[in-house]
């Protein structure tokens, strides 16, 4: 039976990424620490596919758990709307319909200036490097915006300047929406 043993990471990786944090130390990053942490988040998903039993069973895990954070997170921001006055039929209650945002109102509102007949709400920080899903993503915002009218996408982290580029698609971080919403 032979072992694997470990024989520690290359220099040259090492190296990379401790000089890159050198340069970055004497900047105040603007980004908190869950951006920067969605954004490590993202580039791990470009590492190779672990397709060993034990890699699939992490990835189910990881799935599993992350899909539980992003329903409290959007049930917690529903609620809050809930909270506000707002009456609105949600994704599962939104039956016959060929497009279901998350929220889809009655009557259209403003939200920060902006006229909205449905809200679509991500838990994540939303920019173009994290490929697999802005594609996706802009696919389903067109949708929304063809078939109900303007909306708007409320990203929980925030978002990437000129991220979704759509025309009757607004993007919103969700602290703002909420604030804005509270004031009226």
């Amino acid at each position: 039976m032979e072992l694997n043993t470990y024989s520690g990471v290359p220099r040259s990786e090492v190296a990379r990424v401790f000089a890159t944090a050198c340069r970055l130390r004497f900047t105040q990053p603007t980004a908190s620490k869950a951006v920067i942490s969605a954004i490590v988040v993202a580039a791990l998903r470009l590492l190779p596919t672990d397709d060993t039993p034990e890699g699939i069973a992490l990835r189910i895990e990881q799935h599993q758990v992350k899909a539980a954070k992003a329903k409290s997170a959007e049930d917690s921001f529903c609620g809050e709307l809930t909270r506000l006055g707002y009456k609105f039929p949600r994704e599962s209650q939104q039956e016959g319909e060929v497009v279901t945002p998350d929220i889809r109102f009655d009557e259209p509102i403003f939200v920060l200036g902006q006229l909205c007949w449905w809200l679509e709400f991500k838990n994540y920080l939303g920019f173009r490097k994290n490929l697999y899903v802005v594609v996706k993503d802009k696919k389903q915002f067109l949708k929304y915006a063809t078939q109900i009218g303007p909306g708007a996408v409320v990203y929980k982290l925030g978002y990437e300047t000129s991220l979704v580029n759509i025309v009757g698609v607004a993007t919103f971080r969700e602290r703002e929406v909420l604030q804005g919403l509270r004031k009226r």
